[in-house]
C-alpha cells in the first residue's frame, strides 16, 4: 500500500490538486469564519480569503508541485503568479457575484464551483509559464 501511495503522490497532477486543495481549505475556512463569525460581507470576505490562500498556493506549487527550487527566479515567478492570481481574483469575484446574487447559490457552493473552474486552467498556466524549467534553448526563459 505504501508503494501505491508514493506513486500517486509523485504524480504532478495529484500534487497540484493536493496543494490547491490545501489552499482551498484555507480559502473556504477563512471565508466561512469571516462571513459567519465576523459577519463580513461575502464579497469582501472572498477577497481576503483568496489573498490568504494565494500565499499557501504559491509556496506549495513552486516547491512541492513543480519542484522548482531556484531562489533567484522567485521575484519573477511571484510577479507572474500574482498577475495570474489577480486575474483569478477578478474571475472569482465575478463568479461569486453571478452565482450568489443572480443564481441564488449558497456562497460556499459558489466558491467551490468558482475554485474548480479557476484550478482547471491554472495548472497549465503555472506549468508552462510560471514554473517551467529553463533550458538554454528555451525562448520563454526571458519571461521567468
Amino acid at each position: 500500500m505504501g508503494k501505491v501511495f508514493k506513486k500517486i503522490f509523485n504524480h504532478q497532477v495529484f500534487r497540484f490538486l493536493f496543494a490547491g486543495g490545501t489552499a482551498a481549505v484555507v480559502d473556504l475556512g477563512l471565508l466561512y469564519v469571516l462571513v459567519q463569525i465576523f459577519q463580513m460581507w461575502y464579497l469582501v470576505a472572498a477577497i481576503i480569503a483568496f489573498i490568504a490562500a494565494f500565499s499557501v498556493s504559491f509556496i506549495m506549487q513552486k516547491f512541492m508541485t513543480f519542484g522548482e527550487y531556484s531562489r533567484e527566479r522567485i521575484p519573477k515567478q511571484l510577479t507572474l503568479y500574482l498577475i495570474i492570481a489577480l486575474a483569478n481574483l477578478v474571475l472569482n469575484t465575478f463568479f461569486m457575484y453571478v452565482q450568489v446574487d443572480i443564481m441564488r447559490f449558497h456562497y460556499l457552493v459558489a466558491q467551490i464551483l468558482a475554485s474548480g473552474v479557476i484550478a482547471l486552467y491554472s495548472f497549465f498556466v503555472y506549468k508552462h509559464l510560471v514554473f517551467h524549467r529553463i533550458h538554454h534553448s528555451d525562448k520563454m526563459s526571458d519571461l521567468v
